[in-house]
Parts: structure tokens; C-alpha cells; sequence
């Protein structure tokens, strides 16, 4: 059209933008923008924000925040869905400071957020843990006619149970009520496994799951999952096989969690030969072990010095591409410590290491290679 003396709509050139950009060519297409403004195209919002949403989506937020900077000198405002995905990807970057400016000033260009955009910001706050703040937030959603929903007190609940606060992640439950959201099975059992997690006081998960038929929520195998795990850790087999059981019994999947929190408490109560037979059961039902269930086994083995089960698994983690970690090669090395065979224990240090896998200080401190073996390289 140019030949003919004729310049392309903009329209047209709006969609070579967005070709340019869902090929992930943004410079590309940057550069086709700048010449367009060369040329005395004015670009309207759909070129600047097929443009911006290609930044994004390419995790560059100088440029797309240039590019909002520069609508505004030349008289447009973003709209939401613009300011939406700035928000979104300045909290997925982590960088709150920045999300809460473009908040404000959505709020100032007489736009509304929606609510993903502000459980994002929530999601910040209570990641570092400022509930306080988190919660004065929500309020100011309310005060802009965005209510919170059952996934805003999710991350709350979440991360109040990860900084050990189970007991006002307990108190958020009145708080959804008055707000017309009714707790789900997944608040009850993030606050259970909260609980389960406690030094102190465990047996609370154990009365919160036997109270949950009453609060309307019938325990899933997420649920039971915490509890075969926790009592699992206790060494407490008897009753964490009895829920295992009752898993099977009611319908509920027995999945690898399961299975290894099951294999788990049995190595870690030294019953080997049990864990063994789960293991298999395990196998039989197409469940494939994760890096959990063969450490678990490996560390098992090798304190029975039984290296041949031992590295028999290794090939099976191998085989089913499960990689092993820091872990698991601790373990094996310990093992052949304990049958005195040094020069094998090494072979698998040099082995971990190669692969990019570190000891940590715990590995060396027990494996006793640190002095001498981290000057190697």
C-alpha cells in the first residue's frame, strides 16, 4: 500500500504488532512500532497494549513500564486489563512496591481491579509474613466493592499455618463467615496439617478432622494423607496403617504421599521388611515411588547394610527417571562407611558432585569428606 503512495491503517499495523509479538518477537516488533511513530502514526491503546502484554509475557517489566510512561505523555490510559497484568507479574517477580503503584494509580484512573489481581497482592503480603497488613488490604477491597474470596483466605490461612501461626489461621475461619465464604475441605485441612506439623500439640489435627463431618466437610485423601503422615512420624504405625486402610476401604485414592508416609514411618522405626512389602503393594497398584519413597528405602537398606537392595534401588529411581538428591547419596555413602568399603563411598561423592548435586553441611559434617575431599576440585 506504501508503494501506492497509500499508508496501511492502523488497524492493519495493530495486527502485525500482535503477530510479531505471539511469535515472541518483541524487538522485532518494537522496532516496527518505533518506525510507525516515524512514519506519523499515532498508536492508539490496542498497538501499545498488544505491545505491553508481549513484554510481559516476556518478563520484561523496564520495558512495558516505558511503554505505560509513554501512553501518558501521549494522552492514553492504560486500561484494566493492562494495569491487571502489571500488577499480576510485578507479584509474581515479587516486587510488591511496584504492584501497589499501579494499584493505586488503577484506582486513581477510576478503574476496578479484579479479584485475581488483588489476591495476588495478598499473596505478597502474607508470603512475608504481614497478615496485618494483609488484612487491611481486604479491607480496602471491600471498600471498593471487591470481596474477598475463598481462595484470598486460602493464601492467608497458607501462610499463617507456614509461619507456625495455626492458632490465628483458626481465628480467619469467623472472620469468612462473616463475609458470606464458608470454609471449604481445603481450609480445614491446611489448618489440620498446620497442626499436625506442631511439636507441641499435634493431637489437635486429629480432633479438627474428627469435627469436620460436623462442620460439613467430609474428610478427602488429601486429609487423611496429613494424619497416616503425621502419625507416621511419631512412630505411631499401628493407627497411621489403620487410616491407610480406611483410605482403600472408602473409596479414597492411596496416592504416592500416602504410600510414602506409610514406607516413611516404617524405616523410620527400623520395621525395613514392612516398608519393603509396601513398597511393592506400591508397584503392583502403578504408583510410582518419588525421591521420598526410595531415599526413604536406600537410607533403610543401608543401615542394615544391605547395599545390594540399596543400589538396586538407585537403578530403579534410574529407570523410572526419579533423580536422586542430596539425600539419597548421603545415605548410600553412609552405607558403604558402614561396611568399611571408603573407596565406593567416595566413588558416589564424586558421582553426586558431578551431576551438579551439592552436598550441604549436613552431608559433610556426617560423611566426615569435608576436610579433605571439598579441596579436591
Amino acid at each position: 500500500m506504501e508503494h501506492c503512495n497509500k499508508k496501511p491503517p492502523l488497524v492493519c499495523c495493530s495486527s502485525v504488532l500482535m503477530g510479531l509479538c505471539m511469535k515472541g518477537l518483541v524487538k522485532d516488533c518494537l522496532n516496527f512500532f518505533h518506525e510507525l511513530s516515524a512514519k506519523g502514526y499515532k498508536h492508539d491503546l490496542i498497538s501499545y497494549s498488544t505491545l505491553i502484554h508481549g513484554f510481559l509475557k516476556g518478563h520484561n517489566m523496564k520495558s512495558a513500564n516505558n511503554l505505560v510512561q509513554e501512553m501518558r505523555k501521549n494522552g492514553l490510559v492504560p486500561d484494566a486489563v493492562i494495569y491487571n497484568s502489571l500488577i499480576s507479574e510485578y507479584c509474581r517477580k515479587g516486587c510488591l512496591k511496584e504492584a501497589l503503584k499501579h494499584f493505586y494509580a488503577m484506582l486513581q484512573d477510576g478503574l476496578q481491579p479484579n479479584i485475581i489481581t488483588c489476591n495476588h497482592i495478598v499473596d505478597q503480603y502474607c508470603s512475608r509474613g504481614q497478615f496485618e497488613e494483609a488484612l487491611i488490604y481486604i479491607n480496602q477491597m471491600k471498600d471498593i466493592n471487591i470481596l474477598p474470596n475463598s481462595y484470598t483466605y486460602s493464601v492467608i490461612i497458607y501462610f499463617l499455618c507456614k509461619y507456625r501461626a495455626v492458632e490465628k489461621a483458626w481465628e480467619v475461619l469467623p472472620i469468612m463467615f462473616k463475609n458470606n465464604v464458608f470454609p471449604s475441605i481445603i481450609h480445614y485441612t491446611t489448618i489440620m496439617d498446620g497442626y499436625a506439623k506442631q511439636f507441641k500439640n499435634p493431637m489437635k489435627a486429629w480432633k479438627l478432622y474428627k469435627k469436620m463431618p460436623k462442620l460439613g466437610c467430609k474428610p478427602d485423601n488429601v486429609t487423611r494423607t496429613v494424619l497416616v503422615d503425621m502419625f507416621s512420624k511419631r512412630g505411631k504405625m499401628s493407627k497411621a496403617l489403620t487410616l491407610f486402610k480406611e483410605m482403600a476401604e472408602e473409596g479414597l485414592s492411596q496416592d504416592e504421599f500416602a504410600f510414602t508416609a506409610i514406607i516413611a514411618g516404617y524405616c523410620r522405626v527400623g520395621n525395613v521388611k514392612r516398608a519393603w512389602s509396601m513398597y511393592k503393594k506400591m508397584k503392583r497398584n502403578n504408583i510410582t515411588p518419588n525421591v521420598k519413597t526410595y531415599t526413604c528405602l536406600v537410607d533403610g537398606f543401608c543401615k542394615l547394610k544391605r547395599l545390594d537392595m540399596a543400589t538396586m534401588l538407585i537403578d530403579d529411581m534410574k529407570r523410572n527417571n526419579v533423580t536422586p538428591d542430596v539425600k539419597t547419596y548421603t545415605a548410600l555413602i553412609a552405607g558403604y562407611q558402614r561396611v568399611e568399603n571408603i573407596d565406593k563411598a567416595y566413588e558416589v561423592f564424586n558421582e553426586m558432585k558431578k551431576k551438579g548435586i551439592l552436598p550441604d553441611h549436613i552431608a559433610y559434617a556426617t560423611l566426615r569428606l569435608g576436610a579433605d575431599v571439598a579441596t579436591e576440585d
